[in-house]
């Protein structure tokens, strides 16, 4: 693998929640990073606009919209990421989420999807 350097890398999070995971790439990014989160739950999101926004992180944009709705306006990036949530989605959502990774990663870019599993954890989906 060759993937970007993190610094000036573009990072693409599905399903962030309150874009905690996110917050600290903003904070440990310079020069032309872009992170960019992706949630359909809008009382997280606007969570994760006030603590970017209390943090200072101009280079954080998150998104109110379901995955489904990931267009080729977001452009391409160096890291996708999506933390359980394929575990929790319906099948439909999985595959716009596998979409979003096969249209929008940089040629050495990186996919990265965890899935919860029993134990831990459970999918009705």
């Amino acid at each position: 693998m060759n993937p970007a350097r993190v610094d000036g890398c573009r990072y693409l999070e599905l399903g962030c929640g309150d874009a905690w995971q996110s917050d600290p790439h903003g904070l440990l990014s310079s020069g032309e990073r872009v992170c960019r989160d992706i949630d359909l739950a809008a009382p997280a999101d606007e969570m994760g606009r006030e603590l970017a926004r209390e943090l200072g992180l101009k280079n954080l944009q998150l998104h109110q919209l379901s995955i489904d709705d990931v267009d080729e306006q977001f452009g391409e990036f160096d890291f996708v990421v999506a933390h359980g949530v394929y575990s929790w989605v319906p099948p439909q959502v999985r595959d716009s989420l596998l979409n979003v990774c096969s249209k929008h990663l940089s040629p050495h870019g990186v996919g990265y999807i965890s899935y919860n599993t029993f134990p831990g954890g459970h999918c009705d989906a």
